[in-house]
């Protein structure tokens, strides 16, 4: 099943005018919004939930449009400014942002196979790093694995075009830290880098999926 920032096309959902999964995302972040008892036009975020509710959403459906089509500038302008209002509505922690920055993540990464722009790759990785800590620290398998597809993704661009991620921007696959040094998986080879064995060991049960798969392509 592909992630809501990389289809190519979205079934529109013809009661709402969005598509069908930003439709359910909508309903999702309603009860989010009855659950946190925000209906108070007095509490303090009821302004910044509303806003995300509808501009946040439209944002990001304009945004998922712009993918189907390859407009990766507009498609990135519109996950930033939507990136923007979800923080202010529900801070770093939430759903709501990691489906946001995976198709931040995405849409970089379409931009460098457009342009051969490191920096996008990089951009695309950090997008996905922060991603997959957030999906870490909510228990959210579904986000974890999209990150996960998605820094595959990454690896296999910037092996197939010869280019490695900056040490400046790696960071921890595990504890999310960045460090001057770290180790990549020996595995596999990947962009799982850690800056210790403990943090490899801890984050196997989500790496050995890709690493197992890369290592048997790397036989073949």
């Amino acid at each position: 099943r592909c992630s809501r920032s990389s289809c190519d096309v979205a079934t529109m959902d013809p009661s709402t005018g969005l598509s069908v999964e930003d439709t359910a995302f909508a309903m999702k972040m309603l009860q989010d919004y009855c659950h946190l008892g925000i209906h108070d036009s007095n509490s303090p975020q009821a302004p910044f939930i509303k806003r995300a509710m509808s501009e946040g959403i439209d944002l990001n459906n304009k945004a998922f449009i712009h993918t189907g089509k390859g407009e990766w500038d507009e498609a990135l302008d519109c996950y930033k400014k939507s990136l923007e209002i979800k923080l202010a509505a529900w801070g770093d922690t939430s759903v709501h942002i990691c489906i946001t920055r995976s198709g931040l993540a995405e849409s970089y990464l379409g931009r460098f196979h457009k342009h051969l722009r490191l920096d996008d790759l990089e951009n695309a990785y950090q997008e996905a790093c922060t991603m997959l800590s957030v999906a870490k620290e909510l228990r959210s398998d579904e986000q974890i694995r999209i990150a996960t597809e998605i820094l595959g993704k990454i690896l296999v661009a910037s092996k197939s075009h010869g280019l490695s991620i900056s040490k400046d921007n790696r960071k921890c696959g595990h504890c999310g830290k960045s460090q001057s040094k770290l180790s990549h998986c020996g595995g596999c080879n990947s962009i799982a880098y850690y800056c210790s064995p403990s943090c490899q060991k801890g984050d196997w049960p989500r790496h050995k999926r890709f690493c197992k798969a890369n290592r048997a392509k790397k036989a073949e």
